[in-house]
């Protein structure tokens, strides 16, 4: 069973601390657990509520009303608007149950919904990012264990795999890129939209995946000769920092271009070497790739 401390409900649900706990006060809409030293935490079947809740609250339903209803009427009420929703915010939440419960099924579905009603690129900004944020978050705080994480992440790299599958044209004379994480580097999601976005733009992309030694990409760079190389930065590699990585590969291949991005945290100091790009947004891609 997770336990959810009242930022993470709050982070989740879009509910604020100190609304939750008038809530809980007044109309007794749920009653959070203790632990032995007081600390105040939810469990998976009270999120799964709260995410209910904030679903029929934002959509104007006060909560006066909402406190009225039994957990099954809230959980009705919930499922029929949700099938009438586009909202990022309810995708992102549903995403976030069905991890929780490792209902494949169902986080497919949710998914795949979130792509029709907002199309492929729309989501990526608008859902994924927002909901691969919030399971970083969960992750780095232990209210959801590794295992959750991969479900989730094997999901919707199927997805984006797929995707990737389905853009075949290049143009006349497409730029040549090489993609690929650091050693260590096992973070896949964020590099495989970037071939995403480099594809549909007609661009040639030779994708090497996750945890590459630095070294190994002499022999590729050879043969494929890219005018640019695409990477992503989550976690520290092995053996060498963000700015060491960069210098190595600026210094080994210094007529390409280093295309990065990743983690503020790691890349918020960093003074890179003249032919490396820190890319904000992984749309910035569009202007190299055409």
């Amino acid at each position: 069973m997770g336990k959810y401390s009242i930022k993470d409900i709050e982070m989740l649900t879009g509910i604020k601390a100190h609304t939750l706990r008038i809530w809980e006060k007044r109309y007794d809409i749920v009653s959070a657990e203790r632990t032995d030293t007081n600390i105040r935490f939810y469990s998976d079947a009270q999120l799964k509520t709260l995410l209910n809740i904030a679903l029929l609250n934002q959509n104007g339903i006060k909560i006066s009303k909402i406190a009225s209803l039994s957990q099954d009427e809230i959980r009705q009420r919930a499922m029929e608007m949700g099938l009438m929703q586009t909202s990022d915010n309810y995708f992102q939440g549903k995403l976030i149950e069905f991890m929780i419960a490792m209902d494949e099924s169902k986080f497919e579905a949710t998914y795949e919904s979130s792509i029709r009603k907002l199309g492929f690129v729309h989501q990526i900004e608008s859902v994924l990012y927002p909901f691969m944020r919030k399971v970083g978050m969960l992750w780095s705080t232990g209210s959801i264990n590794p295992a959750q994480e991969h479900f989730a992440t094997n999901i919707i790299k199927r997805r984006i795999m797929r995707e990737i599958e389905k853009t075949k044209r290049l143009n006349e004379n497409p730029k040549r890129f090489i993609l690929f994480l650091p050693e260590g580097e096992l973070h896949e999601i964020g590099l495989l939209i970037a071939e995403y976005m480099l594809r549909i733009h007609g661009a040639r992309t030779l994708y090497l995946g996750a945890s590459v030694p630095i070294e190994d990409l002499d022999k590729v760079h050879q043969s494929f000769v890219p005018e640019y190389y695409v990477t992503c930065f989550i976690v520290e590699g092995v053996g060498r920092s963000v700015r060491e990585e960069l210098n190595y590969i600026s210094g080994k291949f210094p007529k390409s271009e280093i295309l990065y991005f990743g983690s503020s945290f790691l890349l918020s100091d960093i003074d890179p070497p003249a032919n490396c790009n820190y890319l904000s947004s992984l749309h910035q891609l569009d202007q190299y790739a055409i």
